[in-house]
């Protein structure tokens, strides 16, 4: 399986995982957008660099599960921390921020079968699982 690495320390588990890096380029804005009647575009910069975790928390039990995304959601601090993201194949983005976890899956908001009053629903079987989406941004500096 696959480990990622975040402020030195391994998040997410060992379940697997795929790196998705958002389109780059730049950052345009329509003028009308702006209030101004003309056609066209405003450049205002680079686009961030945005590293998108796609994966699965591997568990043997829901109490180890439900560690493991309280771990994953721990990271996400206040005010955010920027760090190193080490991706499992050994790539490095420096600079980046944790800024978003998300629960994938099938369920419905509130659902009483997983409890946790979220979207996403726990894989049961030999292992318990549950699919999520990390955004990672190394923000533009003003």
């Amino acid at each position: 399986m696959s480990v990622v690495i975040f402020d030195g320390k391994s998040i997410f588990g060992s379940g697997p995982v795929r790196v998705v890096i958002e389109p780059r380029g730049a950052v345009l804005i329509p003028r009308l957008r702006l209030n101004q009647p003309v056609s066209g575009s405003v450049l205002i910069g680079p686009a961030e660099l945005v590293v998108q975790i796609r994966g699965r928390l591997v568990a043997s039990d829901e109490a180890t599960l439900r560690g493991l995304e309280q771990e994953a959601l721990a990271t996400l601090t206040n005010p955010p921390t920027v760090s190193r993201l080490v991706e499992p194949s050994g790539a490095q983005h420096d600079d980046m921020t944790y800024v978003s976890f998300e629960r994938r899956g099938w369920g419905v908001a509130g659902s009483a079968r997983d409890g946790l009053g979220e979207v996403g629903t726990i894989d049961r079987g030999r292992e318990v699982s549950l699919a999520f989406v990390a955004r990672f941004v190394r923000v533009n500096a003003l």
